[in-house]
């Protein structure tokens, strides 16, 4: 079938599809501050709404973190969830040359118009570039070749901390999805898309220690310094507790029933050791600060960890175990600096990342009682998250039509085996027996991390501008229906 008509719907549309975006990045929605989310959700149902869902709903499960809940029910053979996050890093401390929340439409060389602003590259330009591809396809044919479900959620930057229990209001319904499919920009400044087929588990928590629940050190507040020669100390408590977790250079595990974990490799078939291959082969010699995500030629790695060099840098990243700490706070944490302190808490985060068979429920289980054993009973444990991990075949329906879709736009794909970036989206559709396929699209941005994010509307000729995106979806969309 032609799609003409429905391309000519966006282009003759897309200053009002730009205005979509901007309305959603000018609704801040900070969920490390519980800033502006539930308007931000409500946003987002409306704008579900508008694109046609019978079912819209804000959906509470008794925190400060709404998920937005849509069906769109088209008749048709297929159905897909789409994953997506309304939430969005705090501004930061860097210098914004436009403000944060204005979504301006500005230069920014080399692209003549790109939205600015906080979450416009992150999540809100995406989701709304789906959404604005789907109301094309419904204002033009009336109905899509697919039923959409949507689960939206407001705490993603956190860890995903609600999805399960999002996931859990909705449980029947998520199974009348055949596959997990999200577009999103996913391609780096040359053009590439990068097509993720996995993700490590992530169990996201933190470990508190405090007089209050020890019953020894201060409580309910910090004393002065100079009483640590009779009072004891929440923060040194915390320190010993983590000690007890790894071996002296913090790179395995040593907790009871869970050493495994950090011996054991994901066995890796013919097909996957191809793709690994090549994806060594592409990168060569290049700098690994240049290619593995979540490293920066801003702040570069001179020596990784046991003196990795070569292929070994991005195999481990892909299949290797991590416990890190990315947090550690007692005491004064504001600006300045505010002396002599013994704190009444110490907590540190962590972030576990894995491919095991163990369930993430069973690992935190043998973490607490691991604790217990060494006389922490009182060391708390909050979780944020707790995500198995999961790997789509590179034959499925969902990667096959993403693939086939990138070639005729003539962008080159970029196929991951597996990642380190773990969450519901990989955990969620494991336990369906679905396969997912989470951003993999179309569509540029940058600066998620710092000041001035951006999301292109208007591409150099590298990475296309917002209507080819769209068309992109449009075209993803009945190549996955078979259409």
């Amino acid at each position: 079938m032609t799609r003409q008509g429905i391309f000519d719907h966006i282009d003759q549309h897309l200053d009002s599809h730009i205005c979509k975006i901007q309305e959603l990045v000018r609704q801040p929605s900070v969920s490390l501050l519980t800033l502006g989310l539930r308007e931000c959700a409500e946003l987002v149902r409306q704008h579900l709404a508008e694109v046609g869902c019978q079912e819209t709903a804000l959906v509470d499960v008794g925190d400060a973190y709404p998920g937005v809940w849509g069906r769109l029910d088209s008749g048709a053979q297929k159905t897909i969830l789409y994953y997506s996050h309304y939430d969005v890093r705090p501004v930061g401390h860097e210098t914004w040359d436009w403000p944060p929340f204005g979504a301006e439409l500005v230069e920014m060389a080399p692209y003549k118009r790109v939205i600015l602003g906080r979450g416009a590259r992150a999540s809100k330009g995406p989701l709304q570039t789906w959404l604005n591809a789907l109301q094309s396809i419904k204002a033009v044919e009336g109905r899509l070749p697919v039923n959409v479900l949507f689960l939206i959620e407001g705490a993603e930057i956190l860890g995903s901390c609600n999805y399960l229990k999002l996931a859990d209001v909705y449980k029947d319904r998520l199974k009348e999805a055949q596959a997990l499919l999200s577009p999103g920009a996913s391609q780096n400044a040359k053009g590439e898309v990068s097509v993720v087929l996995g993700f490590k588990g992530l169990i996201y928590l933190e470990l508190e220690a405090s007089g209050d629940a020890w019953g020894r050190g201060p409580i309910g507040g910090s004393v002065h310094s100079a009483t640590n020669a009779i009072v004891d100390s929440p923060a040194w408590r915390l320190i010993h507790a983590l000690a007890t977790l790894t071996t002296p250079d913090g790179t395995r595990l040593v907790v009871p029933g869970l050493e495994h974990v950090f011996d054991e490799r994901k066995t890796i078939g013919a097909a996957e050791r191809a793709l690994l291959q090549r994806l060594q082969e592409r990168f060569g010699d290049s700098d690994p600060n240049t290619i593995i995500p979540g490293l920066s030629p801003s702040t570069p790695v001179k020596v990784f960890k046991g003196g990795l060099t070569g292929k070994r840098i991005l195999e481990e990243y892909l299949y290797a175990p991590s416990i890190n700490i990315s947090g550690l706070r007692s005491g004064y944490t504001g600006p300045g600096s505010k002396s002599f302190l013994l704190p009444h808490s110490a907590v540190a985060t962590l972030d576990l990342r894995m491919i095991t068979d163990m369930d993430a429920q069973e690992i935190l289980h043998k973490l607490r009682a691991h604790l217990d054993r060494e006389g922490f009973k009182d060391i708390r444990i909050h979780v944020y998250g707790a995500y198995n991990w999961g790997q789509t075949d590179p034959h499925a329906d969902v990667v096959q039509a993403t693939l086939k879709t990138l070639e005729a736009y003539g962008y080159p794909a970029v196929i991951w085996p597996m990642v380190a970036f773990g969450g519901p989206w990989a955990h969620i559709p494991k336990a369906l027996g679905i396969p997912a396929l989470r951003n993999s699209a179309l569509g540029y941005g940058d600066r998620a991390a710092t000041s001035n994010e951006f999301y292109v509307v208007e591409g150099d000729g590298k990475v296309p501008g917002l209507a080819e995106t769209e068309r992109f979806c449009v075209d993803l969309l009945y190549n996955y229906a078979g259409i």
